[in-house]
């Protein structure tokens, strides 16, 4: 089910009011029928993907450092590239418009950032089927969710320390875990240098 896409609502609380403040986008996309076309810092998706090109059909935004991908198939409309990117979107941004012109806004929030909620964020998009492990988290995706917790101090709290934990502990299903190797090498790493829990899978 795709996700709605997240706007700017006029009368808005405190709390949720986006701060209207657009954010540069980059963007590649390679499929032949859809174009999404950026012009500063707005953007436009036009056409539905056919999937007909020399290689699998892709699009990606990249929005405050965070890579947000999509296998296009053929036959996806604009509106769902559009909701695929607002539902991926980092904690703290908002689409603002919609597939004929559109902006990525970061919000005002009443409250403090809440990096447990973006660790976890971080961590469901990775088993996204169009995530770059393709369901796995790979290490790009591992050190943003490290990085997330940094952001505010420079170092791990206790619930962002077990946020990790219980994130990763959640990838294992029994017999595999949703993580590429070389995602596997650096949480044994990482978990040595930050002293991560370790929590049993359920």
């Amino acid at each position: 089910m795709v996700a709605p896409v997240r706007r700017a609502a006029a009368g808005a609380s405190p709390s949720t009011r986006m701060s209207g403040a657009a954010v540069a986008v980059k963007v590649f996309e390679n499929d032949p029928a859809m174009k999404v076309t950026v012009a500063g810092r707005s953007l436009s998706i036009e056409g539905v993907a056919s999937n007909r090109g020399s290689g699998p059909s892709v699009v990606r935004f990249t929005v405050a450092g965070h890579d947000i991908d999509l296998d296009l198939k053929r036959g996806t409309t604009p509106e769902q590239v559009l909701a695929h990117l607002a539902q991926h979107l980092p904690a703290g941004y908002a689409i603002d418009g919609g597939v004929t012109s559109f902006r990525v806004v970061r919000t005002t929030a009443s409250g403090p950032r809440d990096a447990v909620a973006e660790i976890d964020a971080i961590f469901s998009a990775a088993t996204e089927p169009g995530s770059p492990g393709k369901r796995r988290v790979t290490v790009g995706e591992l050190r943003k969710a490290i990085d997330a917790g940094l952001e505010s101090g420079g170092r791990l709290s206790l619930a962002e320390r077990q946020a990790l934990a219980r994130n990763w502990a959640g990838l294992f299903d029994g017999t595999t875990i949703a993580a590429t190797p070389a995602a596997q090498r650096a949480y044994a790493a990482l978990q040595a240098v930050y002293a991560l829990p370790v929590i049993a899978a359920d």
